[in-house]
């Protein structure tokens, strides 16, 4: 088992060190003060394969309320990889690590409030493929209505959107559902 683990561990701090990642930049996801309010939503990545979907272990998130935010983006033609639910892999405990996929886990100490949930990606410097995305939600929201569509948005690129009703609005209380502008061919 030691020797496993040890082998994983390798093999992930390898990949991160491959020139493919070398470049990469972390940043928050959102804005504190948006300005955004005509126009269409902006995006700031891509994926270049559908991501993995990480949620781990202390993860406030029920596995219906994923399935039911990823249906929101499979509608608007985005794709997901393989789901690991309940996962406790190293990237659940350490953010160094967990490239090619979308981590989903319990707020951390550089979550900043008052704040539901934040979303941090990692981005090629010169290219804005995103390489992995962290999305940290608060305890007692993970079920609410619209928290993880919002974060899944920005792990796929999505900026704050300042238009009441949208999915993409910075403040919960004046989003909605409206996905206008947001679907895979905008």
């Amino acid at each position: 088992m030691t020797r496993w683990i040890y082998i994983a561990l390798l093999g992930i701090t390898v990949r991160a060190d491959t020139p493919d990642y070398s470049y990469t930049s972390k940043k928050l996801q959102h804005t504190e003060d948006a300005s955004i309010t005509i126009g269409k939503p902006q995006k700031n990545g891509f994926w270049e394969t559908p991501p993995q979907i990480y949620v781990c272990k202390f993860a406030p998130i029920r596995e219906e309320r994923l399935n039911a935010a990823m249906k929101y983006w499979n509608d608007l033609g985005y794709k997901f990889g393989d789901v690991f639910f309940r996962d406790e892999s190293f990237g659940c405990v350490n953010d160094a690590l967990g490239f090619g996929g979308i981590t989903i886990d319990l707020v951390g100490q550089k979550f900043k409030e008052p704040n539901i949930g934040m979303t941090w990606n990692w981005k090629h410097t010169k290219t804005n493929q995103i390489v992995k995305s962290r999305i940290e939600i608060k305890r007692g929201w993970g079920d609410s209505p619209r928290v993880l569509e919002h974060e899944l948005g920005h792990a796929l690129g999505w900026l704050d959107y300042i238009k009441y009703g949208h999915i993409m609005h910075h403040h919960w209380s004046s989003g909605g559902f409206n996905a206008k502008g947001l679907k895979k061919e905008d």
